[in-house]
């Protein structure tokens, strides 16, 4: 039971994943090529992965609800492959405004929402 959870939220997540930043990134300003959308999705599954961690330790659950939303869901949600990949281009195009900026907002940005999401479950 817990591979087939994983499989369906894993699968969820990264339509998800794609559906979100395709809209971000389509209706951000085109003068700029930074990956707003991979951002987003990213901050925002570090705020879901805070709140659904916070919530799963303070509640009796299913067996299968932990992976199916932690390991499925927003491991396919989040995308630190594709944040890095962005990263490496920004180092090869030597646009490093953009480098700063994806991983200053990124790992901070990322630690901040899981610390706010556990706060808001546990509230």
């Amino acid at each position: 039971m817990t591979w087939l959870a994983i499989f369906v939220g894993g699968g969820c997540g990264a339509l998800s994943r794609w559906g979100l930043s395709q809209w971000i990134d389509r209706s951000q300003a085109r003068w700029t090529a930074f990956p707003l959308g991979i951002l987003c999705c990213n901050l925002l599954g570090c705020l879901l992965i805070g709140m659904a961690t916070g919530y799963l330790l303070e509640k009796p659950r299913p067996e299968w609800l932990s992976p199916l939303l932690l390991t499925g869901f927003l491991g396919g949600f989040t995308t630190f492959s594709t944040f890095s990949k962005d990263s490496l281009l920004f180092i090869q195009q030597e646009q490093f405004i953009f480098l700063a900026f994806n991983l200053l907002l990124s790992v901070a940005g990322g630690l901040g929402a899981v610390w706010l999401g556990m706060k808001m479950a546990s509230a």
